[in-house]
């Protein structure tokens, strides 16, 4: 059977996990009054990498071989389509909101975030070694890349991200 929206707006479907019904709910079917949460400890070390590739095939590429991270360092991985790109450089060039962000160079078609985390800087550095080879496999290069190296920069990083959304705003909203 079909997904379907029922008359409510709901989101349902068959062999649906109960949590998701729940949360695609929008509060509608009930709330929380009250959660306990574990917190973890942030990672020793933390490393991002932005990857800037020549194509959409190539980014997924890279997406499906970080993705196979056997070691747990991965983890975050996000992708950037060149439509999300082109707006970020629209914006870049005629909004001094967003003249803070780094350039992002014209050849550079579709990109992936990949943040790094481990208990020692040569874990680390060994996990990125892994997906600079899966980078070098998929036609990109580490030229076309950003690297953060403490959690300040990938900050810098984050400011990239969520710069896409205020874009999509700015441009249907104005």
């Amino acid at each position: 059977m079909p997904a379907v929206k029922n008359a409510a707006g709901i989101y349902a479907a068959d062999d649906m996990d109960l949590i998701d019904l729940f949360i695609g709910s929008e509060g509608v079917l009930g709330v929380f009054s009250e959660l306990e949460l574990a917190l973890t400890p942030l990672p020793a070390v933390a490393w991002g990498m932005t990857a800037f590739l020549p194509s959409e095939s190539a980014a997924l590429a890279l997406v499906e071989r970080v993705r196979d991270d056997r070691h747990g360092h991965v983890a975050a991985i996000e992708f950037f389509s060149a439509e999300a790109l082109d707006l970020l450089r629209e914006q870049r060039a005629g909004n001094p909101a967003f003249a803070a962000l780094p350039e992002i160079k014209p050849h550079w078609h579709t990109a992936v975030y990949v943040e790094l985390h481990g208990d020692t800087e040569a874990a680390v550095e060994q996990a990125l070694a892994g997906v600079c080879e899966a980078l070098a496999d998929g036609g990109g290069n580490a030229y076309d890349t950003w690297l953060a190296t403490s959690w300040r920069e990938i900050e810098t990083f984050k400011g990239v991200r969520h710069a896409v959304p205020e874009a999509v705003n700015l441009r249907i909203g104005g």
